[in-house]
């Protein structure tokens, strides 16, 4: 009878911790482990993209979560806070830090802001801008009517990073920017060197973009040209446009621009 009965204690402690782990499973790891009444929301790193001098990202929705609190650190920095939303997106758009790097983290706050429900990645998510000093327009030169060239000095490591530059043009002082087809040369490097904002050393490169036709100004007429740089951003994850595609990657100076005026 001993032996019987041993054998039905064994078989209720086996269900018995059958049952407990079966309910710790399906519990998210941060609140099994520390009580926490919201699991911990994670940055998705297919979704961190790049507007402008912005670096954004989303995260994961928390069932119960009604505020998320956005955290950033620097390396070898403490953590501090950028502001809480109740949405899954930020934009983080300070740019001596998106340019330099950063590393990211969320955590869930009660509704009135006063405590935090969720643990946080310690780890973080590292992230990091694309960005460059606003190529600077030196001069321009009419080769004849429907022929131009526009000298400019700017980052050569906007090239060497995969980016561009682009041309841009309006039609009078009031006119909106239009981008415009050029050709593209080095023409110059400088031997002064530089730091731009990711506090890399470059050696400014003059360039010699020509433009042709429609895009130098008809007889009586005056036109407007200044450059910029682009880079690529990326799709974020749930397949909105936000980022997609081409973004610009230095500042846009209306002050930098230069005319040509074309007497009848």
């Amino acid at each position: 009878m001993k032996k019987k009965t041993n054998i039905k204690s064994i078989i209720c402690m086996i269900l018995i911790l059958t049952v407990m782990l079966s309910s710790i499973a399906v519990l998210p790891a941060s609140a099994a482990s520390s009580g926490w009444s919201c699991a911990t929301p994670a940055i998705s790193s297919a979704s961190v993209h790049q507007r402008g001098q912005s670096i954004g990202f989303r995260w994961t929705a928390v069932k119960g979560a009604s505020r998320y609190r956005v955290f950033y650190k620097e390396p070898g920095g403490s953590w501090k806070k950028l502001g809480d939303t109740r949405g899954t997106l930020w934009y983080d758009n300070e740019l001596t830090r998106t340019c330099k790097g950063a590393y990211y983290t969320v955590r869930c706050v009660s509704s009135d802001g006063k405590k935090y429900v969720s643990d946080y990645v310690h780890s973080g998510t590292w992230m990091k801008a694309v960005y460059y000093s606003t190529p600077n327009l030196e001069y321009i030169k009419t080769v004849n009517w429907n022929k131009a060239y526009l000298f400019f000095e700017a980052n050569p490591n906007v090239i060497e990073d995969g980016g561009r530059f682009q041309v841009y043009m309006k039609k009078g002082k009031n006119g909106s920017w239009t981008r415009i087809n050029s050709t593209l040369m080095t023409w110059d490097r400088t031997p002064e060197v530089r730091s731009d904002y990711d506090s890399r050393k470059y050696y400014p490169i003059c360039y010699r973009a020509e433009i042709v036709n429609d895009s130098v100004p008809y007889p009586g007429e005056t036109y407007y040209y200044t450059v910029r740089c682009i880079g690529y951003g990326n799709k974020l994850v749930d397949g909105s446009k936000v980022g997609y595609g081409e973004v610009f990657t230095s500042m846009y100076n209306d002050d930098n621009a230069w005319y040509i005026y074309h007497a009848k």
